[in-house]
């Protein structure tokens, strides 16, 4: 029989009555705890993201509801902004950082993306920037703004037989009608670009509602071109001239069709009406000046658009290269060497004019003025931007390749192959840019392509 020992249950009875050391009491007491540290986390998140990171827009509420999608959507804008601001001050190692933190930070952000591209392009990082697109499409294939930026991008750069496997892939998942029409005509597009006339015009065959659609007449009439169905092609581009007037893309290749058909009078009057739509751009004028030289044979007509044009956009920075351009591509000779001369004398940049130059000497089979003008370029212009490096490389094969220098020829083409390792797709389409001239000498250098980042070469 135990002794009852009444301090002990005196202890008892008062620790049982205190408050304190009740349950419920305690749960509060862990709860009020736990709503402490949350706050002082919350805040502590807060204050790390709005000041270290510099989030301006973000706000208390969204980091304690966990709201982070709006928060990193919040840096990404102010991202955005810094990456802008960089790039205007031509800080551009800066403005890439920032470019690609806004855009993991906000990867849905279609115009960002867009913005970030159109830098990527300006700096010659074409690779980059189709990823950036390609990323983009794939997360959004409904975006028309993305899709045609993308096909565009492809187009432009050569990648037609990636073109054909996005083309095909997204035709794959059954996507909406109108959309499908325009990978249709992406399509046809890639076809006769990447495996020639023949393939794209039974690949027509099966599309014969094509023809019905308004957006697919270009594409359309350049295989009906290349098919020699010329006639039925300037017919059907000609309609699309008529519905979509403003499209001086349009109005460029048809009065081109109409020039090498020997129609100059409806060349003429297309020319025109370009120009009347819009009289103050630089497309139509230099179209009316082809038009002008096929019409007079380059007579004092000609002569007099030309001087009207360089006085009426003598404010123009880019309105002597584009005609240097034009000169370049018809061989205008006389013409291109003036105008490489006048910016010669204005000590504005070359590179576009001396191009322009190599080219029209190229035409008119002067090679060795033209190897001369592309040694100039080469010396003047070694550390500049890779894609204007790989036309200069380009061009001296081609002009090597003329003129029998069968060293200069390999020479050229193992270092236009070393500054394109990084790029084996444009890599792709400059081998097939030598394989339809047969310049085998250069092809040999391309067949090592897998191997060419340890060519020993002078990027």
């Amino acid at each position: 029989m135990s002794s009852f020992n009444p301090i002990a249950a005196l202890f008892r009875r008062r620790h049982r009555d205190d408050p304190v050391s009740s349950p419920m009491v305690k749960l509060l007491f862990a709860g009020v705890g736990l709503v402490l540290l949350y706050v002082m986390g919350v805040t502590a998140g807060y204050c790390w993201v709005h000041y270290v990171l510099r989030n301006e827009s973000v706000r208390w509420v969204d980091v304690a509801t966990l709201r982070w999608k709006e928060v990193r959507r919040g840096m990404a804008a102010q991202q955005f902004v810094a990456a802008n601001r960089e790039w205007q001050a031509k800080n551009y190692q800066a403005a890439y950082l920032a470019f690609a933190s806004g855009l993991r930070n906000d990867p849905d952000n279609a115009a960002g993306r867009l913005t970030v591209v159109r830098f990527l392009m300006e700096m010659g990082s074409v690779p980059l920037a189709v990823k950036a697109l390609e990323e983009g499409y794939g997360r959004s294939p409904e975006n028309t703004a993305m899709r045609d930026r993308l096909f565009e991008v492809l187009f432009a750069t050569g990648r037609d037989r990636r073109a054909l496997e996005l083309v095909r892939c997204r035709l794959g998942e059954r996507p909406p009608e109108t959309e499908a029409v325009v990978l249709r005509i992406h399509q046809v597009q890639a076809t006769l670009n990447a495996e020639g006339a023949k393939a794209a015009r039974l690949l027509l065959d099966q599309y014969a509602d094509l023809e019905k659609s308004e957006a697919a007449w270009p594409v359309v009439a350049q295989v009906w071109w290349e098919t020699q169905d010329r006639l039925k092609a300037i017919g059907l581009l000609a309609k699309f001239n008529q519905a979509r007037p403003g499209d001086i893309a349009a109005s460029t290749k048809l009065t081109e069709w109409y020039l090498a058909v020997a129609m100059t009078g409806e060349a003429q009057a297309v020319a025109a009406a370009a120009r009347a739509r819009a009289p103050k751009e630089l497309a139509p004028r230099l179209l009316l000046i082809e038009v002008e030289a096929a019409r007079t044979f380059k007579g004092r007509e000609w002569t007099q658009s030309i001087e009207a044009y360089l006085a009426d956009f003598k404010d123009r920075p880019d309105a002597v290269g584009q005609l240097a351009l034009v000169a370049g591509r018809k061989g205008w000779l006389d013409l291109s060497r003036q105008l490489y001369a006048l910016g010669v004398m204005r000590q504005s940049d070359l590179r576009l004019l001396a191009i322009a130059y190599c080219d029209a000497l190229l035409i008119n089979s002067k090679f060795r003025e033209a190897a001369e003008i592309l040694g100039q370029i080469e010396a003047q212009v070694s550390d500049g931007p890779a894609g204007f490096l790989q036309q200069v490389r380009q061009r001296q094969v081609l002009t090597a390749a003329k003129l029998g220098d069968s060293n200069s020829v390999r020479e050229y083409s193992r270092r236009l192959v070393a500054s394109l390792r990084s790029d084996p797709q444009q890599l792709e389409t400059t081998r097939r840019f030598f394989e339809r001239r047969g310049l085998t000498e250069a092809l040999a250098e391309f067949s090592v392509r897998s191997g060419s980042a340890s060519v020993a070469a002078r990027p």
